[in-house]
């Protein structure tokens, strides 16, 4: 069924449709591409600019609980910022082994932000190279049914088909639900590989992951408890990566290093253009 749904989306796209038979909103896509092209420079744009409304992983409930503010006063872009992970996605794939990326920075600087930004350039500014799937709350992340969730919306799953997935996947233990989820994502990855794309999993906020009471002494990602070591385990060299954001000032065991994953420091100083951009109202 995974793989019939896939042959679905291939075929709709090359007629200019979506899976439902729907005409495909190309305006709408082509001004997420034209957003896309024309940020080479700061500035603040209104995420209904640069994402379709049917961008999985931009969901409203993630709109509303994690950038409510952006809804009204637009998104901070950093091009710098952005284009050296971006260009660090494509370091990680060219590995011979599986790596994956951590973001660090204080808390405040506007990581989950950057993380917005790099995925609108992942999404539209890469020639459709890469798939992303969102997980853009860790807090929210309790069980295997939740990634399954994430996984079926960033590919367009229904709603029977997802609730299919997520009840093959929680039932049984959990050596039942690792081996589910294993084979899962080879399947949708063999999927992905015959499109010539890479997948890009986004993990935002896993402190609140580890500072939950039973993983205060956990010190590394793949030794969290199922399904939370997937973080790690999904990854496979060159072509599959996560991204993972965490504050480097939170006194809990993740803020020093992450095995197979290579650290990148969030810039924590403003350009003088971006802070023109950000605060017009100031003088030179």
């Amino acid at each position: 069924a995974i793989v019939d749904h896939f042959n679905r989306i291939a075929t709709a796209a090359a007629a200019g449709t979506d899976a439902a038979g729907t005409a495909t909103d190309a305006e709408a896509l082509e001004v997420s591409i034209d957003t896309a092209s024309q940020m080479t420079t700061p500035k603040i744009y209104k995420t209904s600019e640069a994402f379709l409304e049917e961008d999985r992983y931009w969901e409203p409930s993630v709109r509303e609980e994690r950038f409510l503010g952006t809804l009204e006063n637009g998104v901070l872009y950093r091009p710098e910022i952005v284009d050296t992970l971006f260009e660090k996605v494509g370091e990680v794939f060219k590995r011979h082994v599986a790596r994956g990326i951590m973001i660090k920075g204080p808390h405040g600087v506007g990581k989950s932000h950057t993380l917005v930004n790099l995925v609108h350039k992942l999404l539209y500014g890469s020639s459709n190279k890469y798939h992303v799937t969102f997980m853009p709350d860790c807090e929210k992340w309790t069980s295997v049914g939740d990634l399954l969730q994430a996984i079926c919306a960033s590919f367009g799953f229904d709603r029977d088909m997802t609730n299919g997935v997520i009840t093959q996947g929680i039932q049984g233990n959990h050596a039942v639900g690792n081996f589910f989820l294993r084979r899962f994502i080879a399947v949708i990855d063999d999927v992905l590989a015959s499109m010539g794309k890479q997948w890009v999993f986004v993990f935002d906020q896993i402190n609140r992951i580890f500072a939950r009471g039973k993983f205060l002494l956990r010190k590394d990602v793949g030794v969290l408890d199922f399904p939370f070591d997937w973080i790690k385990h999904v990854m496979k060299a060159k072509r599959i990566t996560s991204i993972i954001s965490a504050s480097a000032n939170n006194e809990v065991s993740y803020k020093d290093h992450q095995e197979g994953f290579e650290e990148q420091m969030h810039e924590i100083r403003m350009t003088h253009d971006e802070t023109r951009v950000l605060f017009p109202g100031l003088s030179d």
